[in-house]
């Protein structure tokens, strides 16, 4: 959001610079063709050209010189000028139109960022779950965790997490234990489950992702794989509301 902000403002006053500096130019060009072609006529008039040019009249063409100035050469040229004007002030009201847009998203970007997704992390060991949430931290997400499948279902009923990554083995109910009694709720069964284990046998794979598993990841943990399957699941669907 912050880096689409910045180029949307970076090009609106890019824009407009180049607008500002075209208007500029047309009327520094139109200013030296004035002055240029008065230099011309002041050249004719007073005989100083007379070796190219033989004024019969001088007082009717410097009369004719200042028609042409008036009538033919400034129009097209005030009327390119002026051509600028409309442009240069539909830039400025563009970003004056953006601005307010831009703010209601900065709002509704800072009010997402307060309804954080809830992530709940379950292994019986200390050090899996430090592993886990180091990996984690910087998502924009906020960690609970417990250590039984028996405190996992309590803080799934408490907290109603955005998704669960849990453990196959775990010393009072297995994880697909768990998991089958999330699925058997109506209001657990759309939390989405990973299930993690050192264990990479299919028969342990295939059991889990039978009871409704979202995903299966074997330890030792990829930090790559760990947050990609975190961000397709959170991105899939925002974070829910929790009394």
């Amino acid at each position: 959001m912050a880096s689409l902000e910045a180029l949307l403002n970076t090009s609106l006053e890019a824009g407009g610079k180049h607008l500002a500096d075209a208007g500029e130019s047309l009327e520094l060009a139109q200013a030296k063709i004035f002055a240029l072609f008065d230099q011309f006529s002041q050249q004719l008039v007073s005989g100083s050209l007379s070796s190219a040019v033989d004024v019969i009249d001088p007082e009717a063409l410097r009369r004719e010189m200042q028609r042409f100035l008036t009538e033919e050469l400034r129009p097209p040229l005030q009327a390119a000028l002026d051509s600028t004007l409309p442009v240069r002030e539909w830039a400025k009201e563009l970003g004056k139109g953006v601005k307010p847009h831009l703010e209601s998203v900065r709002r509704l970007h800072a009010l997402v960022k307060q309804v954080r997704s809830v992530v709940l992390l379950v292994d019986d060991h200390d050090s899996q779950l430090k592993s886990l949430a180091a990996m984690l931290k910087g998502q924009e997400c906020e960690i609970i965790t417990a250590k039984s499948g028996t405190a996992a279902l309590n803080e799934v009923r408490k907290r109603r997490p955005d998704l669960i990554f849990l453990d196959v083995e775990l010393p009072d109910l297995n994880g697909v234990e768990v998991l089958r009694r999330l699925q058997a709720s109506a209001a657990t069964a759309s939390v989405p489950v990973i299930m993690v284990s050192g264990n990479s046998e299919r028969q342990v794979v295939m059991k889990s992702l039978g009871a409704g598993a979202r995903g299966f990841i074997v330890k030792p943990f990829n930090a790559e794989l760990l947050i990609r399957k975190l961000n397709e699941i959170l991105q899939s669907s925002p974070p829910t509301e929790r009394g």
